[in-house]
């Protein structure tokens, strides 16, 4: 997915040497072929989300997973900060 994003990304950047129409739809329509990687991967974790009875996206536990990745990122930079106020700063001689 991310190869697809970046090939998106340079042959978008092809529009800046456009010189004229013709080079202009030719960058665009290798931009959307680069992007037909990017969104089929998206499209399938969306629909991991969605129930298959209703049709209906279900986010009742996404909000939990993200509070309990910030608070674990919290905790490390919080033990790694701790460690660093008893050690003291590296000393350069």
């Amino acid at each position: 997915m991310s190869v697809g994003a970046f090939f998106a990304a340079l042959t978008n950047l092809l529009l800046i040497a456009a010189i004229d129409p013709w080079h202009a739809i030719a960058a665009r329509f290798l931009t959307g072929c680069a992007l037909a990687f990017v969104y089929p991967p998206d499209c399938i974790s969306v629909l991991a989300l969605v129930d298959a009875s209703t049709g209906v996206v279900v986010l009742q536990n996404s909000h939990v997973q993200v509070h309990q990745y910030w608070t674990n990122q919290a905790q490390r930079a919080s033990e790694l900060f701790d460690g660093f106020q008893q050690r003291g700063p590296p000393i350069h001689s």
